[in-house]
């Protein structure tokens, strides 16, 4: 029934919404800490070994996924079963802050991107696009281009400046004009 119970723990700390609502009424990494800090060989010594058992490497696995944010590339999450072998659970256990830091991935820099500074490029030098017939056709391929090969690093100044200057373009052809323009007197 315990191990029911840290798995319930742990499907509910999924939620953002639940989970501060459990660490803010019920102080539950404070709970499972203290838990882990109970659940070790000589306790009397001071700094005993852990033991290894289902229940506190279900608790590791939970505070880790409590106390670090992120996807599956920014952080590990430890398994919650115990290995074959001589080595059980080879990841540390804790029983205070700060998390070990093998538990963190280092998330790799993004290159800067060729697509972002193709586009920059394309716009900065682009005078008048709204007197251009062709500009709208090339800024659709340059568009097309960077978001089919890296649409993730894509600057969002960029796609401000290419908003912009595609609405100016748009509202001076009338032929692709959606709305009229009208001027409105003060």
């Amino acid at each position: 029934s315990h191990t029911f119970g840290l798995r319930l723990l742990c499907v509910m700390c999924c939620n953002l919404d639940t989970l501060l609502l459990l660490e803010s009424q019920y102080r539950v990494s404070e709970i499972l800490l203290q838990s882990q800090k109970d659940n070790v060989s000589d306790a009397s010594v001071g700094q005993g070994k852990f033991i290894i058992d289902g229940l506190s490497v279900e608790r590791n696995h939970i505070l880790v996924r409590m106390n670090l944010i992120g996807g599956p590339s920014e952080r590990f999450l430890p398994p919650r079963a115990l290995q074959k072998g001589s080595d059980l659970y080879p990841w540390p256990m804790f029983s205070s802050y700060p998390l070990p830091k093998c538990y963190l991935l280092d998330v790799p820099k993004m290159p800067p991107c060729t697509q972002d500074t193709e586009i920059n490029t394309f716009l900065t030098f682009s005078k008048n696009p709204e007197k251009q017939a062709s500009w709208m056709e090339t800024c659709r391929k340059q568009f097309c281009k960077a978001m089919t090969t890296r649409s993730m690093i894509m600057t969002s100044s960029v796609l401000a400046d290419l908003l912009e200057k595609a609405v100016m373009n748009l509202s001076a052809n009338t032929s692709e004009c959606f709305f009229s323009l009208t001027e409105y007197k003060g």
